[in-house]
């Protein structure tokens, strides 16, 4: 698996993804995204990001982090970091969060109310930072649930998430992503950050997909963490049954009859 290192390695990426169409118009399937993307609540989402990263930043505890990841073993790997380590290197930073809360936004806007509550899941919660975008400034009309493999860090995602009555589920993601969508079948926005291997990420499409609703809404994060990675985004864009909006570091994803569909991305000034 070739991790993407170094400025080259990224503008290299940057350089092919600029060849892909640009979202145009007023009629794309994606323009309402992009103006969730851009709306104030986006902005200030972002900002409550920050406001709490910065926090976080400052803590000086410590936790003991059970890595199921990518190049880690099945049973999970154990390490000791600093909380502050965390928020900043697993965290949710600007871009990334205006799109999160940007999809949870227009997907909110676009449902039935007959149908309840929005249902987000979330697989890799971390500290919880990603949560906040997307539940930030939401006070009813949403249920989260997060998945999370280690259980000292679930214990801050689950403060964070509290306030929306959010549930964090603790486990490695094979055993707990069978086990909530046998609990539920009519999902809205699921998130996809939790384990950095093509197989992995393609294994987990498969387990949701057939549990979304209508017009969900599917966000895959470090779509060019490595190669690997970027041949699963490109296998799951592919799909005939599906649309693909690729925000470069991260790539949405809905069922839908799309053909030929090419992969659209998003204005320059806007990736994530």
């Amino acid at each position: 698996m070739k991790r993407t290192k170094g400025m080259l390695g990224w503008v290299r990426w940057w350089w092919r993804w600029r060849t892909l169409p640009r979202v145009e118009g007023t009629s794309s399937l994606w323009c309402p995204l992009l103006a969730a993307r851009m709306s104030p609540s986006a902005g200030k989402a972002a900002a409550a990001v920050r406001t709490r990263t910065g926090q976080l930043q400052q803590r000086r505890e410590t936790v003991a982090l059970l890595d199921f990841g990518a190049g880690h073993p099945r049973e999970g790997q154990v390490s000791h970091r600093r909380v502050a380590h965390l928020a900043r290197s697993a965290g949710t930073d600007r871009n990334k969060a205006l799109w999160l809360h940007a999809v949870v936004e227009c997907r909110w806007q676009q449902r039935s109310p007959e149908a309840g509550p929005a249902r987000i899941l979330e697989v890799g919660t971390s500290l919880g930072l990603g949560a906040l975008a997307m539940l930030s400034g939401r006070h009813d009309g949403v249920a989260y649930t997060g998945l999370e493999g280690s259980p000292e860090v679930a214990q801050w995602a689950q403060a964070e998430v509290s306030p929306w009555s959010g549930d964090v589920v603790v486990g490695p993601f094979d055993r707990t992503l069978p086990e909530v969508l046998s609990h539920c079948h009519g999902w809205d926005v699921v998130f996809l950050d939790g384990h950095h291997e093509g197989a992995a990420l393609k294994d987990q499409w498969n387990q949701i997909r057939s549990h979304l609703r209508p017009g969900a809404w599917v966000i895959l994060d470090d779509i060019r963490w490595s190669d690997d990675m970027q041949m699963a985004w490109l296998d799951l864009a592919a799909q005939p049954d599906v649309r693909a909006l690729d925000l470069f570091r991260m790539g949405v994803l809905t069922l839908q009859d799309a053909g030929d569909a090419p992969i659209f991305r998003v204005p320059t000034q806007l990736l994530a």
